[in-house]
Parts: structure tokens; sequence; C-alpha cells
């Protein structure tokens, strides 16, 4: 595993802690957001792992779907999740009134929590 590998699921990991501070703030809105970018994250360093640099949010869950999900061992709905929390995360960061709910915020802490974890398990 490379240092920027690392240094990604370092991140990643960071992130979830800070989603979770911030639930806990009662800002569900930055809780979406800091959850998708340690998913993001942590897809990017599977991708770089394999040699892959992805430029772009969407140019990283379209490789990261093709190379672990279509082609490799992950389930269909590891890369539905990470692109649903895409558009959650878009609807938190730029909509007006993003009308995220706390039990909404949750529910995607927990499931960038599973995510994280079950691609930094592959990793190592």
């Amino acid at each position: 595993m490379t240092g920027e590998v690392e240094a990604l699921l370092d991140r990643a990991g960071r992130y979830l802690d800070s989603a979770g501070l911030l639930l806990d703030n009662g800002d569900p809105e930055s809780c979406v957001s800091r959850a998708y970018y340690a998913m993001f994250f942590v897809a990017e360093a599977a991708l770089l792992e394999e040699g892959v640099d992805a430029s772009t949010h969407r140019g990283v869950i379209t490789e990261f779907g093709k190379r672990f999900v279509q082609d490799g061992p992950l389930p269909g709905e590891m890369g539905r999740l990470l692109s649903t929390t895409m558009q959650k995360r878009q609807v938190s960061d730029y909509e007006p009134e993003p009308g995220i709910s706390k039990d909404e915020a949750r529910g995607v802490l927990e499931d960038a929590r599973g995510f994280v974890d079950r691609i930094a398990a592959m990793l190592e």
C-alpha cells in the first residue's frame, strides 16, 4: 500500500469522525457532506491501489463501479450507495433548504462507516 493510499484511508477515518461530531452538534447537512467525502476518499484509495487516477467525483464513482462492482468483488449495492450518497451530498451542500433530517443523516453516516470499513478491509 502506497503512502498516498494510506493517507486517503486516514483522511476517510477522520472525515467519518467529523461527520459524527457534526451530527451530534445538530448539523445534518454537513454530516452528510463529510460522510460522502469519507466514502469518496476510500474509493479513490482503492482505485489508486489499482493504478487508476480518476480526476473527478463522477470519474471516481464510474471507475469504482467498473473495477470493483461490475468486474470485482463488491456487490452492486456498494456502487449504488456511493452514487446516491454523492447526490445527497450535492443537495446538502448546494440546495438553499436541503431538508436533510437528523435521522436521514444518521443513516448516511452508518452507511458510510460500513462502506469505508469494507473497502479498507479489502485493501489490507
